[in-house]
């Protein structure tokens, strides 16, 4: 036997799924709005700003692409200049390419060279800094 609702049962059962139709109406046109907001270009933009702000390893793979890159570029350049020369070009795009992989698989090692010869100038230059320093620092105590 089938359950028999009244008229009134029936009624109050519609109103609780009317009731619980407009609420989940407004949660979906709040997160349709949510959605459209992150699709914006300017938003999507910005997110790839801030992960790419915040992934080191993907910053420092950018970098070690452009440095490869252009250290390949640049050496073909040196080898080639504005021959016309189709022998001399090939040799060219084979140094390019090689300058390219040395440098992409040797980069941290680079980086590393690098930054070391610049903490040794930067330290040189300060001491080269604080003797001035001391003998201008001398000379108005002496007046």
């Amino acid at each position: 036997m089938e359950n028999q609702h009244t008229a009134e049962s029936l009624k109050e059962m519609i109103a609780e799924l009317e009731e619980r139709q407009a609420k989940e109406g407004v949660l979906l046109k709040e997160q349709l709005d949510v959605t459209i907001n992150n699709l914006r270009p300017a938003n999507i933009l910005q997110s790839i700003i801030k992960e790419f702000h915040v992934s080191q390893n993907l910053l420092d793979e950018l970098v070690n692409t452009a440095i490869s890159i252009t250290s390949g570029f640049v050496s073909k350049k040196i080898v080639v200049g504005r021959s016309k020369n189709q022998f001399l070009k090939l040799i060219g795009l084979a140094v390019q390419f090689g300058i390219t992989t040395v440098i992409s698989k040797k980069f941290h090692i680079l980086k590393e060279k690098v930054n070391h010869l610049i903490e040794r100038f930067l330290s040189e230059k300060e001491k080269e800094e604080k003797p001035e320093s001391e003998e201008n620092g001398e000379k108005e105590d002496i007046q």
